[in-house]
């Protein structure tokens, strides 16, 4: 499912705070089983510089089963968990 007005966010974006190194991991490596693409994006703010990854959001919406809003526990809060 790709075309040009596809929608990618982060984890961060998607979830509304930061997610934490082990579900970034589990996201990431359910993303490379399943084949589907993820972008990166640079980002430079107070609390994180670097490279983050982006997701189709009709994936992370079927990933955490929500359909719009997701439901799971944010497992970290720490600037160097958006890494992934």
């Amino acid at each position: 499912m790709m075309n040009s007005n596809m929608e990618f966010k982060s984890l961060f974006d998607f979830l509304g705070k930061a997610a934490g190194r082990e579900l970034g991991l589990e996201v990431a490596k359910a993303a490379l089983t399943e084949g589907i693409l993820v972008t990166t994006k640079n980002v430079s703010n107070r609390q994180y510089k670097g490279e983050i990854k982006m997701y189709p959001v009709y994936w992370l919406e079927a990933y955490f089963d929500t359909g719009a809003t997701p439901s799971t526990e944010i497992l970290y809060n720490e600037p160097d968990d958006l890494l992934l």
